[in-house]
Formats: structure tokens, C-alpha cells, sequence
């Protein structure tokens, strides 16, 4: 019996590209660095665990949603979407939940018709200027500032404007 959960725990952590045996016999999951018995409990109980699940959520590959979201470039553990101007969570589900959400694809069909537009208008060599869906090219870069530093400016504007009414 014991040889069966032996071969069986060597195919499944085979089997799972984020474990690896270490030379002293213990298991090692490559997302979180955590060291695991050698044991079909042991193992299954990780795999099932909290811990596991968020490292896998964070170990997604956001990048096939660029350029509309980005790394926050002030909160590191964060996204952003630049359609909507959101700060989103660094997880799969948040960011899926987002992406096919009724905003982002109301922003994304806008921001598409009027870069279609934009390179008719190219081809065709009008002038005439259309309406523009209100999307920087520079907002891909620039991102809000953090909400102390808004709260702070705008709370100076009030004491200026107070001053200047004395």
C-alpha cells in the first residue's frame, strides 16, 4: 500500500509543473517556495489550500490584456485599466470579472470605432476633424495620481480660495 501512494504522489507532483522534489525528499511548490512532507495527505492538503489557490490566482499572465491594462505604476500589486481609469487587484477573477464587465466593453468598442475612424480618415486623407472618444494615448502612461496627494491638492485650492475671499 505504502508503495502505491508513493507512485502515486511521484506522478502527481510530475504531473504539476509548480512542485519539484528537493534533494532532502520533501516537496517544493515553486509559487510560494513552501516545503511539503513527502506525503499523499500532505500533498493533497497543500494543493487544496488557501495559500495555493491565491498563488496560483497571482501567478496569471496579465500581459494578453495590454495595452488597456497595465501594472499600476504606484501600487505595484496592483493593475490599472486604462479605458476605465480603474485600479484593479492583481488576481485572475478581478481581472476577468473587469474585462467582461458592461463598462470596460462599452470603453473598449468606443475606443476601437474611433481608432477605426482615426485611420480611415488617414487613408482617405480627410481633414476634417470627427468627434473624438475623450482617449489619450499619453493616459497609457500617465496614471491618477494617488488619492492622499489629490486629497491634499484639493484641500490647498479650498485654503486659497477662502484666503483670497478675506
Amino acid at each position: 500500500m505504502n508503495k502505491n501512494n508513493n507512485k502515486e504522489l511521484i506522478q502527481r507532483v510530475k504531473q504539476n509543473t509548480h512542485f519539484e522534489f528537493m534533494q532532502n525528499g520533501k516537496i517544493k511548490c515553486l509559487l510560494t517556495g513552501h516545503e511539503i512532507l513527502p506525503t499523499l495527505n500532505g500533498f493533497d492538503a497543500y494543493v487544496n489550500g488557501k495559500s495555493y489557490k491565491k498563488a496560483i490566482e497571482k501567478n496569471f499572465d496579465f500581459t494578453q490584456f495590454e495595452p488597456y491594462i497595465v501594472e499600476n505604476k504606484i501600487k505595484k500589486d496592483k493593475l490599472f485599466c486604462n479605458l476605465t481609469k480603474q485600479i484593479i487587484t492583481r488576481s485572475k477573477t478581478a481581472v476577468l470579472n473587469h474585462v467582461n464587465g458592461k463598462r470596460y466593453k462599452l470603453y473598449l468598442q468606443k475606443y476601437l470605432e474611433e481608432t477605426e475612424k482615426d485611420h480611415q480618415q488617414k487613408k482617405n486623407g480627410n481633414a476634417e476633424e470627427s468627434e473624438q472618444f475623450n482617449f489619450d494615448e499619453e493616459a497609457i502612461i500617465e496614471q491618477p495620481k494617488s488619492q492622499g496627494v489629490l486629497k491634499k491638492k484639493i484641500k490647498k485650492q479650498q485654503k486659497q480660495q477662502k484666503q483670497q475671499k478675506n
